[in-house]
């Protein structure tokens, strides 16, 4: 896994703003891997966004509520039972115990939601965060189809950003507070990507998931990796 840090200029005064952040990229050895996740996913996007038509929110990325980014309260790619899915969810566990391992963590008890999205020509995701409160913690994106186009992270306290490209099959962790959004896509076909949030579950947490948005990822096996 490559890690990336990054931080603001040596403070001049006590007051000065200062940040540091890091972000965690790996590839996928298995081109089955996304060929199949964007099989799954473009089967399953209409039945999605017509049980849920109208309900949910699309979280400012400007994409519409009635898209898979907006249903993204509705259904759990970590929870579904297919094999792309499955294989897809070891693969993240996997990879984040690797992130964490590189700072010396033990893994917590962690749960986890996750979602897809769609993107068709002349489309973006617009800016936003995955969550700046108590519980934010990790959140990342997989591509399975995104041709030329990048992901644009803003560093916390100024306008400042960088851009990371999309290629199939890579896998990113990054800060769920962290500001990021995309190029604006022009391809011919479906841009596709997956997102996800991780969350440290305490008890207090455990009660916010009443409505099973929720996978506890702690129970997932070790597995080589793909």
């Amino acid at each position: 896994m490559n890690i990336g840090k990054f931080y603001s200029n040596p403070k001049h005064n006590f007051f000065a703003p200062s940040w540091e952040y890091y972000i965690g990229q790996v590839d996928a050895l298995n081109p089955k891997l996304v060929s199949d996740l964007k099989e799954l996913i473009l089967l399953k996007e209409k039945q999605i966004i017509t049980e849920f038509a109208g309900l949910g929110q699309d979280a400012g990325t400007s994409v519409g509520v009635d898209s898979l980014t907006g249903k993204y309260r509705f259904y759990n790619i970590f929870s579904w039972t297919e094999e792309p899915a499955v294989a897809f969810t070891k693969f993240v566990v996997e990879q984040y115990r690797i992130f964490l391992k590189e700072f010396g963590l033990h893994e917590p008890a962690t749960w986890g939601r996750c979602w897809a999205n769609v993107l068709r020509k002349g489309q973006s995701i617009g800016s936003h965060n995955h969550g700046c409160h108590s519980y934010s913690y990790l959140s990342g994106h997989f591509v399975i189809a995104a041709e030329g186009t990048g992901t644009y992270y803003q560093n916390p306290t100024d306008l400042s950003h960088h851009r990371e490209e999309n290629l199939p099959g890579r896998l990113t962790f990054f800060p769920s507070y962290l500001r990021h959004w995309t190029d604006d896509y022009t391809g011919p076909a479906e841009r596709i990507t997956i997102a996800f949030d991780l969350y440290i579950a305490d008890e207090e947490f455990r009660k916010l998931n009443h409505y099973g948005y929720f996978r506890e990822l702690h129970d997932v096996p070790e597995i080589k990796l793909l």
